[in-house]
């Protein structure tokens, strides 16, 4: 038997072992297989996962908040990287991030001043305040 069968029947073990293990993709699977002893790079895995035809598609699909609109037209570079403002609230930069919690999802968009190297922040007094968009305390922290 060849090396990468005996990897592929180690791999069937393990799926196997427990109906939940089915799911395992490439980086799971390297975990397990390190648990047994058996160091492989990820490629390998993989590779060898193809040929057993172990390998699935993602079931999720990652969740955007926005869709690019390809007939929009590229917003115009006003700050041109000159990430330095004469006065307060001149130049604001923002961005947005999705963190998974176990209640949900948590949106944060921290507000940056570029005068002050500041950020103003939005903190929720409470989460169902937050989940329909009320009650803010807006505060000023400084950047270290």
């Amino acid at each position: 038997m060849k090396a990468w069968q005996e990897l592929l029947a180690q791999m069937h073990e393990i799926l196997e072992e427990d109906e939940e293990n089915k799911n395992y993709g490439v980086r799971r699977m390297q975990i397990a297989l390190e648990q047994r002893g058996i160091k492989r790079s990820l490629s390998t895995v993989k590779r060898v996962m193809a040929r057993g035809n172990l390998l699935h598609e993602d079931r999720r699909s990652p969740d955007g908040l926005t869709k690019a609109d390809k007939k929009a037209l590229r917003p115009q570079n006003i700050i041109k990287q000159d990430f330095r403002a004469q006065e307060p609230l001149r130049k604001l930069l923002t961005d947005i991030t999705q963190i998974l919690c176990k209640d949900g999802k948590l949106y944060v968009s921290p507000l940056l001043d570029c005068y002050a190297e500041a950020s103003i922040q939005a903190a929720q007094k409470d989460a169902r305040t937050a989940a329909c968009g009320a009650e803010y305390e807006w505060s000023w922290e400084m950047l270290g």
